[in-house]
């Protein structure tokens, strides 16, 4: 699929290419950054490999001119690739699969358009999560309305065992609003992030918040 989608992006982005590199077809060249007022305002060199559960899970972004400094406070993986944001938002962004195009133009873009703000004006103008695990942290807080770790494992273990709530009913979590109104979100994320993958998560927060507070 990744090859099959190639045509499409090189026919929008015009200083992007095609490479083979040991039998795998990339996409390389430079991305250009335009700003609100349609002015060009920064070009990336990058390059994009194909990963092994891509369209479920995004393709593999590299930025290779060295205009990100590469360490994890600049959101850069210890092998070089771009984090772009944490594992389940990834899952749930490709829950019907994703393809090249929107990859670029939804998470490369405004990924590179983050670093060159922050780059010029010294701050991430759109936010982010930390990098690693405490961005995991951050992300399960957001969607479960709670900064507690023991309520967050309650209430995604009530998750996987209750059916879904009327949109009417009281919420599951305590807190006597509407479902709707409360955590509903939150129920639809964690079901489409999926049991093994919030495990892994949960096991991992938990696991460092422990060794931090020994």
């Amino acid at each position: 699929m990744f090859h099959n989608q190639l045509r499409e992006v090189l026919n929008n982005y015009s200083k992007l290419y095609q490479k083979d590199i040991d039998e795998i077809t990339i996409i390389k060249g430079g991305l250009d950054i335009i700003d609100k007022y349609g002015e060009p305002w920064d070009t990336y060199e990058i390059e994009i490999y194909p990963s092994k559960e891509f369209p479920k899970r995004f393709p593999i972004l590299f930025e290779v001119g060295n205009k990100i400094p590469k360490n994890a406070d600049w959101h850069i993986n210890p092998d070089g690739s771009c984090c772009l944001t944490v594992p389940p938002k990834e899952i749930i962004a490709c829950k019907n699969g994703i393809s090249l195009s929107q990859f670029i133009k939804n998470w490369v873009i405004p990924f590179l358009a983050n670093q060159t703000h922050r780059r010029i004006e010294g701050y991430y103008i759109n936010g982010e999560y930390a990098h690693g695990i405490l961005g995991l942290l951050e992300y399960y807080q957001e969607i479960m309305l709670t900064k507690d770790i023991k309520k967050i494992v309650e209430l995604i273990s009530m998750i996987f065992k209750i059916r879904k709530p009327k949109q009417t009913s009281i919420c599951f979590c305590g807190s006597k609003n509407k479902f709707r109104k409360c955590h509903r979100e939150a129920y639809e994320k964690i079901l489409i992030i999926g049991r093994e993958q919030v495990i892994s998560d949960i096991s991992k927060i938990v696991s460092y918040l422990e060794k931090q507070s020994s």
